[in-house]
Order: C-alpha cells, then sequence, then structure tokens
C-alpha cells in the first residue's frame, strides 16, 4: 500500500496542475494567436558611439532596402558625431538607396544626435527625438597635436624628407605652420563645412543664407531643434510606429528586424559588428584621435 503522504503528495500535484491548467492554455491561446496574426517587417539599424567606420551601415542599409519583405527601416541613433568621410559616405549611401528603392526611412533619436550623426539623420524622411535630447553641433574643424618641444626635451630626433610643400602639414612633429599652409588648412575646413550646411539645407528645407542661426557649432535641445527645423517631431518609438505605418501604408503590426551580432569568435577574427569591427574600429579611433578629421564634436559632448 502507498503511504499517506505519497498519496497526498499525488493529489496537491494534481489539485495544483488543474488549478494552473487554465492560466497555461490562455497564454498559450495569446501566443499562438500573437504568432499567426499578419504582421510587417520594419528594419532597425543602430547607429551608436562615435562614427569611425561605414561599411557595416552601408552593409545593413544595402540589405534592408533590398529586402522586398522589409515595408520600412527605422534609424535609431544615438551618437555624437565622427569622421567626415564615414559620415558623410553613409548619408549619400541612404540618398542614393531611396532613389532606387522608394522605401521610406525614419530616424529616431535616443540621446544625441549631433554632428555626423546628424548629417546621417538629414538624409532620412523624418526625424523624432525626445525633447531633451541633444540635436545639431553643425560645423567642423581639424584638430593636430603639435609635439615638437616635447620631442627635443626628450632629445628624440624625427626627420622628414618630403616631396611638395604641403604634405606634412598635418604632422605632429613638426613647427608650427606657415600662413600659406594655415590657409590650406582653415580652407580645408570651410570646404565640409559648407558641404554639410548645403546638405542639411537641402534635405531639411532649410534657407541656407540663415545658417548662422542653426550652423553655428550650436548643441540644441530636440525642443529647440523642432522650432529651427532641423527635426521634425518630439517624441519616441510610439511616436516613429505611427509615421512608419503612415509611410510604409502598414495597417497590421510591426515585427522589428534587427542585424544578426557577430558572436566573440567572430570579432576576434576582425568580423564588423553593429557600429565598428572589434580590432579594426579601435585602431581607426586612435587614428582619428590624433588625426581629427572629423566632422563637429568628435567625442563627448
Amino acid at each position: 500500500m502507498p503511504k499517506i503522504s505519497t498519496i497526498l503528495s499525488t493529489i496537491i500535484a494534481i489539485l495544483f496542475f488543474i488549478s494552473v491548467t487554465p492560466s497555461l492554455v490562455r497564454n498559450i491561446k495569446t501566443n499562438y494567436e500573437l504568432a499567426s496574426k499578419p504582421k510587417s517587417k520594419v528594419a532597425r539599424i543602430y547607429i551608436k558611439n562615435a562614427i569611425s567606420e561605414c561599411q557595416t551601415y552601408q552593409q545593413q542599409l544595402e540589405k534592408s532596402f533590398k529586402d522586398d519583405s522589409i515595408k520600412a527601416i527605422l534609424l535609431e541613433i544615438d551618437s555624437p558625431g565622427g569622421t567626415v568621410g564615414h559620415s558623410q559616405a553613409i548619408f549619400l549611401e541612404i540618398l542614393a538607396l531611396k532613389k532606387l528603392y522608394k522605401k521610406p526611412i525614419i530616424s529616431v533619436v535616443e540621446n544625441v544626435c549631433a554632428s555626423g550623426a546628424y548629417y546621417i539623420a538629414c538624409a532620412t524622411d523624418y526625424i523624432i527625438a525626445p525633447p531633451g535630447a541633444l540635436i545639431g553641433s553643425i560645423g567642423s574643424y581639424i584638430a593636430m597635436f603639435k609635439c615638437k618641444e616635447l620631442m627635443e626635451y626628450l632629445k628624440i630626433q624625427h626627420k622628414v624628407r618630403q616631396s611638395g610643400r604641403f604634405k606634412t602639414v598635418l604632422n605632429p612633429y613638426g613647427g608650427d605652420e606657415t600662413a600659406e599652409q594655415d590657409a590650406l588648412i582653415q580652407h580645408l575646413s570651410d570646404d565640409v563645412y559648407d558641404q554639410f550646411v548645403q546638405d542639411v539645407a537641402q534635405c531639411r528645407g532649410i534657407i541656407a543664407k540663415k545658417h548662422h542661426e542653426w550652423a553655428d557649432g550650436k548643441i540644441f535641445t530636440a525642443r529647440d531643434a523642432l522650432r529651427l527645423g532641423l527635426i521634425n517631431k518630439t517624441g519616441y518609438i510610439s511616436e516613429a510606429k505611427e509615421k512608419l505605418k503612415d509611410l510604409a501604408n502598414i495597417e497590421d503590426e510591426i515585427e522589428w528586424i534587427k542585424p544578426k551580432k557577430p558572436n566573440m569568435f567572430q570579432k576576434m577574427l576582425g568580423v564588423e559588428n553593429e557600429t565598428h569591427s572589434f580590432i579594426n574600429g579601435f585602431l581607426e579611433q586612435v587614428w582619428s584621435f590624433f588625426q581629427a578629421k572629423s566632422v563637429g564634436i568628435e567625442a563627448n559632448l
């Protein structure tokens, strides 16, 4: 004969199972209904931290635009900017893909969308940001370190044989620039700035002649940026979802399609992740730190 304790344990287990069964059935039914409900795919691409490469973003954008099952693209940005070439390359890539595939793409800001990151956002159809997010820093600079006196103090010689009088103009081990060299550096910064201003004015429908109001390197809250025409709306994901549905004629729920993250082994082999490769990104950051050919603020606000 089974012991009374065993019988009681069995009865308790049966009663517990009976009590939780309705809840389990409801959950299974709800999950099944959600899974079987038609959804529209929307790609979600993240631009985070300083922008020091463009290939990863270009690949993600191209894949999302070419995929017919993806109805729209959300660019989620939290970045202070980055190098000129990389930021501008992503900007131009978005414009080119929009012409080819006629697919809506909008930007939603988390905390910061400045400088090169804002340059990229301007290529999208719509920009949404929380009221207190930081927007702008439309400007350019070229910075350099000068280590000549330190090298002399350490009794370290650095000899260069150059061809072309401007070739070593950004050499950190050289002396002060001549007036002619300094004018060249200023011209480079001015040219990048002019391109930045013209592209923002054209994409945002802002009068370029009034750029002193919004393109003097200032950083704005999203509320002020809205007043200046730098963004379209204050808000966050809920507003972004509604706008995406409107632009892409989506009537059902959205299924977010996110980039696949490489595992640690792939990172060690140098495979690109969402923002930059594990090793190459670090090296590019060090290089840009010393060369500093960047748009607006580079790493911190």
